[in-house]
C-alpha cells in the first residue's frame, strides 16, 4: 500500500530545498530585473519542475532575423485556376543555430475574370475584375542545424539557385559550387491543406484585392515523437497606385491566427498555442527594365514595414488546465475550415491562458522585394497567367515575454545575440 504522506513529505522537502536555492541564488540577479522579480521567477520554475510541466518555454531562444524567398506560377484557362511555388525560409536564433524550411504547394479551382490588365516587376495596369476560389496543399520539411555556414550549405543542396540567397541578402563575391549531395532527412515534416480566395479589381492606376485563406495541418517532429495539429487563417488586404505603366506605390495590411495542440509521442495533449500576427508594408514598385538598367537600385529595399507576433501557451500537464482547454481540444483533434472564427476559444480558457499561460511579444522591422510578369484577359471565361518572386527579411526590434512567474520583462539576452 502506497505511503501518501511519505510522498507528500518527499515533495515538501523538495520545494523547501529549491525555495532556500532560490533565495541564496537571488543575489546574482541579471541586472535589470531585480532581486525580488528573480526569486519569484525562480521560485515558480522550481514550482513548474516539480510538477513535471514545461518551466522552458519563456527561456527559449528568439528568432533575430529571417530571410523568405518565395517564388510562386498562376495559370488560369477557361475558368480553371491552377497554382505553384515554393518557399524557402531561413531563420537565425538567439543561441546561433537556424532553422531551414522548404515548402512546396500546389492548387486548383475557378477563377472569373471580367477585363484585362498586365503586370511588370510586381505592378500591374490595365482595367480588370477577378474572383477566385481554390483548395490548396501544401508540403514542408524543416531542418536545425548549427551554424549560418551549415544553413548555406543545406539551401545549397536543397535548390543549387537559392544558394545565391546569403544571411542577410547580399550575393556572394563568387557563385558558390553545385551541390549534387542530398539533403540530411528533415528533423520535422509537416502538412496542411485547405481553401485559399482571392477578390481584386483594377481601374487604370489604381488597385485593390482581399485574400482570405483557411488551412489545416500536421507536424511531426522526429526528433522527439511529438504531434502538432494546427488551424491557421489569414487574412491580407493590398493595394496600389500606379500613375506610370508597372510603376508606383502600394501597400498592405496582414492578420493571422494560429492555433496548435501538441502530442507527446504517446498521444497526450501536452501544449496548446496560441499565435496572432499582424504586420503592414508599404513600399515603392519600379518595372524590371529599371532595376535592371539603373546601378544600385537592385540592392534597394523597395517595400518595408513591422510585423509584430504575440504567442501564447498553455501547458496541458495539470488537471485544471486541461480541463478548461477539453472543448478546444477536441475541436483541434477534428479540425475543419470553413466560415465562422478560426477557432472558437472559450472565455474561460483566454482566462486560463491569461493568468496560467506563457505569453511572448516580438516585433520585427522588415523589408522586401517582389518582381515578376504576367497578364490576364477574360470577360467571365478569361485566359490568364502570372509568375512572381519575392525576397523579404525581418530583423528583431524588441521581444519580450510574461514567464511563468506571469511577470512581464525584457528579452535582452535576444537583443543582444543580432
Amino acid at each position: 500500500m502506497r505511503n501518501d504522506s511519505g510522498q507528500a513529505s518527499l515533495e515538501y522537502i523538495v520545494l523547501l530545498v529549491i525555495s532556500t536555492l532560490v533565495v541564496g541564488g537571488g543575489a546574482m540577479a541579471v541586472k535589470g530585473e531585480g532581486l525580488a522579480a528573480s526569486v519569484l521567477a525562480q521560485f515558480a520554475r522550481g514550482i513548474c519542475v516539480v510538477g513535471g510541466g514545461d518551466c522552458e518555454r519563456d527561456r527559449a531562444p528568439c528568432v533575430t532575423g529571417a530571410q523568405t524567398t518565395s517564388q510562386d506560377l498562376v495559370v488560369v484557362v477557361a475558368v480553371v485556376r491552377l497554382a505553384g511555388g515554393r518557399t524557402i525560409i531561413r531563420q537565425r536564433s538567439s543561441d546561433g543555430t537556424e532553422f531551414v524550411t522548404l515548402v512546396e504547394s500546389g492548387g486548383a479551382g475557378l477563377e472569373l475574370t471580367a477585363g484585362g490588365s498586365i503586370s511588370v516587376g510586381g505592378a500591374e495596369f490595365g482595367a480588370a475584375a477577378s474572383g477566385s476560389f481554390s483548395g490548396r496543399i501544401a508540403r514542408g520539411r524543416a531542418w536545425t542545424v548549427p551554424n549560418a555556414a551549415a544553413a548555406e550549405s543545406l539551401i545549397a543542396q536543397l535548390a543549387p539557385a537559392a544558394a545565391m540567397m546569403t544571411g542577410r541578402g547580399r550575393p556572394p563575391m563568387r557563385p558558390p559550387r553545385r551541390s549534387v549531395s542530398a539533403p540530411p532527412p528533415a528533423d520535422i515534416t509537416f502538412g496542411e491543406s485547405g481553401l485559399s480566395s482571392i477578390i481584386g479589381g483594377r481601374l487604370a492606376a489604381a488597385g485593390i484585392s482581399f485574400e482570405a485563406e483557411d488551412l489545416v495541418g500536421e507536424r511531426l517532429d522526429h526528433r522527439t515523437g511529438q504531434r502538432t495539429l494546427t488551424i491557421a487563417r489569414r487574412n491580407e488586404l493590398l493595394a496600389d497606385l500606379s500613375p506610370l505603366p508597372a510603376s508606383g506605390v502600394e501597400g498592405g495590411l496582414r492578420h493571422s491566427e494560429l492555433y496548435t495542440l501538441t502530442l507527446d509521442r504517446a498521444g497526450n495533449p501536452i501544449d496548446l498555442g496560441v499565435f496572432d500576427a499582424r504586420r503592414f508594408h508599404a513600399g515603392a514598385k519600379l518595372p524590371g527594365a529599371v532595376s535592371t538598367l539603373v546601378s544600385g537600385v537592385g540592392s534597394l529595399p523597395l517595400r518595408q514595414g513591422m510585423l509584430v507576433e504575440v504567442e501564447q501557451h498553455l501547458d496541458l500537464s495539470d488537471d485544471a488546465s486541461r480541463a478548461v482547454a477539453a472543448s478546444f481540444v477536441a475541436a483541434l483533434r477534428d479540425r475543419g475550415v470553413g466560415f465562422g472564427p478560426a477557432a472558437k476559444v472559450s472565455e474561460a480558457l483566454k482566462a486560463r491562458i491569461n493568468s496560467d499561460g506563457v505569453t511572448l511579444v516580438r516585433s520585427y522591422g522588415i523589408e522586401g522585394r517582389r518582381s515578376g510578369f504576367g497578364g490576364k484577359l477574360g470577360a467571365g471565361v478569361g485566359l490568364a497567367g502570372n509568375y512572381q518572386r519575392s525576397v523579404e527579411r525581418a530583423t528583431l526590434l524588441d521581444a519580450r515575454v510574461r514567464g511563468i512567474d506571469q511577470n512581464w520583462r525584457a528579452r535582452s539576452d535576444c537583443l543582444r545575440a543580432q
